[in-house]
């Protein structure tokens, strides 16, 4: 299966590991140029037993690659796994700040050419889901049929 993850930091690049090991073709996205070079070279930015030897080999192999390209991602996968960060919101609210996943979406969706699942792996709160959904399909061509998910 063709599968790309969004967001390759500590919760994303071991889930992108994962899904090349159980035989997937990956593609993570990241928006840090720097991040994907580092990892494009087989090397890992944190220490996780294990992990840099699964990158180095799966990319060396080619079934997990990196980019920065949402328009490449959009044309790899069918199905997109958000990894994307939920900090608490700034000035003491005890809220998610969930402009990454919606960014993630908005940047997505419009590049879309066919039906795909976007999972929502990142801790998000109730309702984020719906509201994702309803993001991504207003901007989401025709032709092309979105359903997000929660993973649970």
């Amino acid at each position: 299966m063709n599968i790309c993850v969004i967001g390759c930091g500590r919760l994303g690049i071991p889930y992108a590991a994962g899904m090349a090991i159980g035989g997937n073709e990956v593609l993570g996205l990241d928006v840090a140029p720097a991040t994907v070079r580092t990892l494009s070279s087989g090397r890992v930015p944190f220490s996780e037993p294990g992990l840099a030897e699964a990158i180095s080999h799966h990319s060396g192999n080619g079934t997990l690659r990196f980019t920065c390209s949402y328009e490449d991602v959009a044309a790899h996968a069918d199905l997109h796994i958000l990894c994307v960060g939920t900090p608490q919101q700034t000035g003491g609210e005890l809220a998610a700040d969930l402009s990454d996943p919606n960014a993630a979406v908005v940047e997505l969706v419009p590049h879309l050419r066919r039906d795909a699942v976007i999972v929502v792996k990142s801790s998000v709160p109730v309702g984020t889901t719906a509201q994702l959904g309803g993001i991504a399909r207003a901007l989401a061509p025709a032709g092309a049929g979105v359903r997000p998910v929660r993973e649970r």
